[in-house]
This record gives structure tokens, C-alpha cells and sequence, in this order.
């Protein structure tokens, strides 16, 4: 969520796949639209421990600062706002020339 004093937003984001973690993670995704420089991001997540039943919500502040490299576009249309994000591969391939 951004927090910008007269107004709050939030960011383009997909939950978990599964309940089930992979290698101990539970692979997410969130856009952060803008910088903090507009105001305040907090992160918020919901976790549920299903060994012992217990649950509750936890807020990350976080900074945003501008990439070295634009990754992010947005446009407008019939009134809507639509987002294109560009992640990084985590393992890139590539080959030599």
C-alpha cells in the first residue's frame, strides 16, 4: 500500500500458487509502481501456521527506489490503468556472439 498523505493505493500483485511452500518460500509477485519518494509503501501479508494453527498479519515497511533500468510501463485505456513489468530472470540465458 502507498500512503501519499491526501490518498492511499496500492500495486498490481498475484498471491501464492499453493499453501504449500517451495524450498521454503512462497513464490509471489508484487509490482511497486513508484518510488518512495511520493510517499510510503508498506507491504502487507496474511500467514497462516498450519503446524501449530496459528495466524495473524505482518507489515513490512519498505523503500522504493527508481531502477538503474526502466522496468516498468503503464497505460491508459477506456479509463483503466494497465501495467507491463519486466523481472529479471533469475537464472538468464544468453549466448556468446
Amino acid at each position: 500500500m502507498m500512503d501519499m498523505g491526501s490518498m492511499m493505493h496500492s500495486s498490481p500483485y498475484d498471491n501464492p500458487e499453493s499453501e504449500n511452500a517451495v524450498n521454503g518460500k512462497f513464490p509471489c509477485d508484487v509490482v511497486l509502481i513508484m518510488p518512495s519518494t511520493a510517499g510510503n509503501w508498506t507491504l502487507e501479508t496474511h500467514v497462516h501456521n498450519h503446524i501449530n494453527n496459528a495466524e495473524g498479519d505482518v507489515v513490512f515497511p519498505l523503500t522504493v527506489t527508481d531502477p538503474t533500468y526502466p522496468t516498468l510501463k503503464s497505460k491508459i485505456v477506456n479509463g483503466s490503468t494497465y501495467f507491463i513489468s519486466m523481472i529479471e530472470p533469475s537464472k538468464p540465458i544468453g549466448r556468446n556472439k
